[in-house]
């Protein structure tokens, strides 16, 4: 099971690479005003490509477009459209290890900022749980939830939990759950389930 170290972002379940794994596209990375020329973004590992800066669009405190940055460089195709009024050559430095990036236009704490840029995504692979009916039986006929919780991320606590149904037996709540899933369901954040079951145990599932 393949999972991210950080918060997953809505682009994440779909995982696409671009350019190439294992960059991610991201869109609507939020962006946090440090000075009136500087934007921090959440996403850091930012693919560096000088034709292809980030795109950046900036929002005033009523949420109307203020500016509409277009990072590709000039000679570049024009793929962004009309909705925002596009301008190239407004970015003048990116740092792609923290996600800083500096632009020429003059922005405000009270802007609303994002970002559209490829990042590098780090993540894991978790092979501790056997998934395998014929030599773990003890997972036959079952439904489990994996999700993050927010906590354990601010810990840092790695594997994310796991919630494990029976639908076989009518279970709905999970049996003999561990300290990393006595939470409040309302903290957490499910990005994957998984089935399995035989055929005719999915029939309560339907």
């Amino acid at each position: 099971m393949r999972f991210s170290l950080q918060p997953p972002a809505l682009e994440y379940p779909i995982q696409s690479f671009l350019p190439t794994r294992p960059y991610l596209l991201g869109y609507w990375i939020p962006g946090t005003v440090l000075a009136p020329n500087l934007i921090q973004f959440d996403r850091q590992g930012i693919y560096n490509d000088p034709n292809h800066l980030p795109d950046i669009v900036v929002f005033d405190s009523n949420q109307k477009i203020k500016y509409a940055m277009d990072g590709s460089a000039n000679g570049e195709p024009e793929t962004h459209g009309t909705l925002y009024p596009w301008k190239r050559n407004q970015i003048s430095d990116v740092d792609p290890f923290t996600g800083r990036v500096a632009v020429v236009p003059t922005v405000l704490t009270t802007d609303t900022v994002y970002g559209f840029y490829s990042y590098f995504e780090p993540d894991v692979v978790y092979t501790a749980l056997d998934v395998n009916p014929v030599t773990n039986p003890n997972i036959k006929n079952t439904v489990i939830c994996f999700y993050y919780r927010a906590s354990s991320i601010l810990a840092g606590d790695l594997p994310p939990g796991l919630q494990r149904f029976r639908p076989d037996r009518g279970d709905d709540q999970r049996s003999q759950p561990s300290d990393l899933e006595r939470t409040d369901p309302g903290e957490r954040t499910v990005f994957a389930e998984m089935v399995v079951a035989s055929p005719s145990a999915l029939r309560p599932l339907k």
